[in-house]
Protein backbone atom coordinates (compact mmCIF):
# COMPACT_ATOMS: atom_id res chain seq x y z
CA UNK A 1 0.00 0.00 0.00
CA UNK A 2 2.96 2.32 1.11
CA UNK A 3 5.02 1.17 -2.21
CA UNK A 4 1.58 2.64 -4.12
CA UNK A 5 1.26 6.06 -2.21
CA UNK A 6 4.93 6.00 -2.92
CA UNK A 7 4.56 5.76 -7.02
CA UNK A 8 1.54 8.54 -7.00
CA UNK A 9 3.64 11.25 -5.56
CA UNK A 10 6.20 10.42 -8.19
CA UNK A 11 3.23 10.91 -10.61
CA UNK A 12 2.68 14.28 -8.92
CA UNK A 13 6.18 15.19 -8.99
CA UNK A 14 6.41 14.44 -13.30
CA UNK A 15 3.23 16.30 -13.52
CA UNK A 16 4.45 19.09 -11.40
CA UNK A 17 7.51 19.05 -13.60
CA UNK A 18 5.91 19.01 -16.54
CA UNK A 19 3.25 22.03 -15.67
CA UNK A 20 6.38 24.25 -13.86
CA UNK A 21 8.42 24.09 -16.76
CA UNK A 22 5.73 25.54 -19.08
CA UNK A 23 6.55 29.13 -20.83
CA UNK A 24 3.80 30.78 -18.83
CA UNK A 25 6.34 32.88 -16.00
CA UNK A 26 3.69 33.40 -13.86
CA UNK A 27 2.23 31.12 -10.95
CA UNK A 28 -1.52 31.22 -10.19
CA UNK A 29 -2.03 31.08 -7.14
CA UNK A 30 -2.44 27.87 -5.00
CA UNK A 31 -6.40 27.17 -4.33
CA UNK A 32 -7.42 27.13 0.07
CA UNK A 33 -7.67 23.22 0.21
CA UNK A 34 -3.75 22.99 -1.15
CA UNK A 35 -2.61 25.44 0.77
CA UNK A 36 -4.27 23.38 4.00
CA UNK A 37 -2.99 20.70 3.01
CA UNK A 38 0.27 22.10 2.93
CA UNK A 39 -0.12 23.42 6.61
CA UNK A 40 -1.59 20.78 7.97
CA UNK A 41 1.77 18.27 6.72
CA UNK A 42 4.05 20.69 8.17
CA UNK A 43 1.99 21.35 11.58
CA UNK A 44 2.26 16.96 11.77
CA UNK A 45 5.09 17.00 11.13
CA UNK A 46 6.34 19.54 13.97
CA UNK A 47 4.33 18.59 16.43
CA UNK A 48 5.11 14.46 15.99
CA UNK A 49 8.91 15.58 15.82
CA UNK A 50 8.75 17.03 19.55
CA UNK A 51 6.25 14.59 20.66
CA UNK A 52 9.22 11.87 19.41
CA UNK A 53 11.96 14.02 21.65
CA UNK A 54 10.02 14.70 24.88
CA UNK A 55 7.25 12.19 25.33
CA UNK A 56 8.42 8.97 26.60
CA UNK A 57 7.69 6.42 23.45
CA UNK A 58 10.57 3.41 24.63
CA UNK A 59 9.35 1.05 27.82
CA UNK A 60 12.21 -0.27 29.69
CA UNK A 61 12.33 -2.92 32.59
CA UNK A 62 14.40 -4.02 35.03
CA UNK A 63 14.22 -6.86 37.40
CA UNK A 64 16.82 -7.03 39.90
CA UNK A 65 16.54 -10.40 42.57
CA UNK A 66 18.69 -11.13 45.51
CA UNK A 67 19.25 -14.47 46.56
CA UNK A 68 20.42 -16.12 49.94
CA UNK A 69 21.10 -19.78 50.39
CA UNK A 70 19.40 -20.05 47.23
CA UNK A 71 16.43 -18.50 47.84
CA UNK A 72 14.83 -15.45 46.76
CA UNK A 73 14.95 -12.96 49.14
CA UNK A 74 13.55 -9.97 46.95
CA UNK A 75 12.45 -8.91 43.93
CA UNK A 76 12.01 -5.65 42.41
CA UNK A 77 10.87 -4.53 39.12
CA UNK A 78 11.08 -1.33 38.06
CA UNK A 79 9.39 0.18 34.49
CA UNK A 80 9.69 3.37 33.05
CA UNK A 81 9.68 5.23 29.96
CA UNK A 82 12.44 7.01 27.77
CA UNK A 83 12.10 9.33 24.91
CA UNK A 84 13.83 9.03 21.68
CA UNK A 85 16.40 11.47 22.59
CA UNK A 86 17.33 9.76 25.69
CA UNK A 87 17.47 6.38 24.10
CA UNK A 88 19.08 7.49 20.67
CA UNK A 89 21.41 10.44 21.94
CA UNK A 90 21.25 13.81 19.92
CA UNK A 91 21.90 12.31 16.50
CA UNK A 92 17.79 11.36 16.87
CA UNK A 93 17.22 15.04 16.04
CA UNK A 94 18.80 14.92 12.42
CA UNK A 95 16.19 13.02 10.71
CA UNK A 96 13.62 14.59 12.85
CA UNK A 97 14.76 18.17 11.64
CA UNK A 98 15.13 17.09 8.00
CA UNK A 99 11.21 15.62 7.96
CA UNK A 100 9.96 19.26 9.30
CA UNK A 101 12.26 21.15 6.97
CA UNK A 102 11.32 19.29 4.04
CA UNK A 103 7.50 19.81 5.23
CA UNK A 104 8.07 23.43 5.67
CA UNK A 105 9.85 24.20 2.14
CA UNK A 106 6.06 24.53 0.21
CA UNK A 107 5.64 27.25 2.66
CA UNK A 108 8.90 28.82 2.10
CA UNK A 109 8.29 29.01 -1.26
CA UNK A 110 4.56 28.60 -2.57
CA UNK A 111 4.34 31.90 -4.57
CA UNK A 112 6.93 30.70 -6.89
CA UNK A 113 6.30 28.68 -10.36
CA UNK A 114 8.08 25.89 -8.41
CA UNK A 115 5.34 25.37 -5.95
CA UNK A 116 4.02 22.37 -7.19
CA UNK A 117 6.92 20.94 -7.56
CA UNK A 118 8.31 21.47 -4.22
CA UNK A 119 4.88 19.64 -2.76
CA UNK A 120 5.47 16.91 -5.12
CA UNK A 121 9.18 16.71 -4.07
CA UNK A 122 8.49 17.21 -0.23
CA UNK A 123 5.56 14.29 -0.71
CA UNK A 124 8.22 11.98 -2.61
CA UNK A 125 10.40 12.78 0.86
CA UNK A 126 7.98 12.33 3.00
CA UNK A 127 6.24 8.95 1.84
CA UNK A 128 9.92 8.00 1.45
CA UNK A 129 10.95 8.49 5.32
CA UNK A 130 7.45 6.82 5.77
CA UNK A 131 8.33 3.73 4.30
CA UNK A 132 12.04 3.61 5.32
CA UNK A 133 11.13 4.30 8.89
CA UNK A 134 7.82 2.07 9.02
CA UNK A 135 9.01 -0.09 11.65
CA UNK A 136 10.06 2.54 13.72
CA UNK A 137 9.03 5.91 13.93
CA UNK A 138 8.38 6.76 9.53
CA UNK A 139 4.41 5.69 10.75
CA UNK A 140 4.27 8.50 12.70
CA UNK A 141 4.41 10.74 9.52
CA UNK A 142 1.86 9.11 7.18
CA UNK A 143 -0.68 11.80 8.15
CA UNK A 144 1.66 14.40 6.87
CA UNK A 145 2.83 12.65 3.91
CA UNK A 146 -0.55 12.15 2.43
CA UNK A 147 -1.23 15.49 3.58
CA UNK A 148 1.57 17.05 1.27
CA UNK A 149 0.49 14.70 -1.62
CA UNK A 150 -2.76 15.76 -1.65
CA UNK A 151 -1.65 19.13 -1.75
CA UNK A 152 0.94 18.01 -5.14
CA UNK A 153 -2.41 16.29 -6.37
CA UNK A 154 -4.36 19.42 -5.87
CA UNK A 155 -1.69 21.45 -7.74
CA UNK A 156 -1.46 19.18 -10.28
CA UNK A 157 -5.15 18.32 -11.02
CA UNK A 158 -6.24 22.27 -10.79
CA UNK A 159 -3.51 23.07 -13.35
CA UNK A 160 -2.38 25.41 -10.75
CA UNK A 161 0.95 26.51 -12.13
CA UNK A 162 -1.57 28.51 -15.13
CA UNK A 163 -2.25 28.20 -19.09
CA UNK A 164 0.26 27.56 -21.27
CA UNK A 165 1.50 30.86 -22.73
Amino acid sequence: MLLLVFALAVVALVCALVLATRKNPRAAPPNRTEVLMVYLSFAWALLVSLLLLFVPVYTHEHSSSSTHDGIVTRTASVTRGETLLAVNGRGAIVPLILVVITASLPLLFRKTRWRAVLEAVAAVLLVGFTIAGGFSIGLFYLPSAAAMLTAALLACTTNSIGPEG
